[in-house]
């Protein structure tokens, strides 16, 4: 199991702690939206308390456990799933860039998910990629 990320930055600037802190994302996700969001696309979906990192926290039968982050804009899966990443994307303005990558990344390989884009199209840029 990898860890799949989905944020608002490069990963790359993600990994570097002052970048970090000099660049956090104006994009806020409000939790009780987002998790009604989540309610209406996956009837199924369970939650669990929060955390300290995790002001949501889910799974269900068709999704890995996932959460929001207490940052507001970030999304961490236990295990790559596109069509969340894809769905994700759907409820996300889009003048907000989105990018997916796996915990394993060399940082060439995080992934624009852009406005539109399909499962099939963000299954051949993770793992088919040119």
């Amino acid at each position: 199991m990898a860890m799949f990320y989905i944020t608002p930055y490069q990963p790359l600037e993600w990994s570097d702690w002052e970048k970090t802190l000099d660049h956090s994302s104006v994009l806020r996700i409000d939790p009780d939206w987002y998790k009604e969001q989540l309610q209406k696309h996956w009837p199924n979906i369970e939650f669990y308390p929060p955390s300290e990192t995790e002001i949501l926290f889910w799974r269900s039968p068709d999704l890995p456990l996932t959460y929001l982050s207490t940052n507001l804009h970030s999304v961490i899966l236990s295990d790559p799933n596109t069509a969340f990443a894809v769905w994700h994307r759907s409820i996300i303005p889009g003048e907000y860039q989105l990018f997916g990558w796996n915990e394993a990344f060399d940082g060439d390989d995080a992934v624009e998910l852009k406005p539109g884009m399909t499962e099939e199209e963000l299954d051949r840029k993770l793992y088919y990629s040119d």
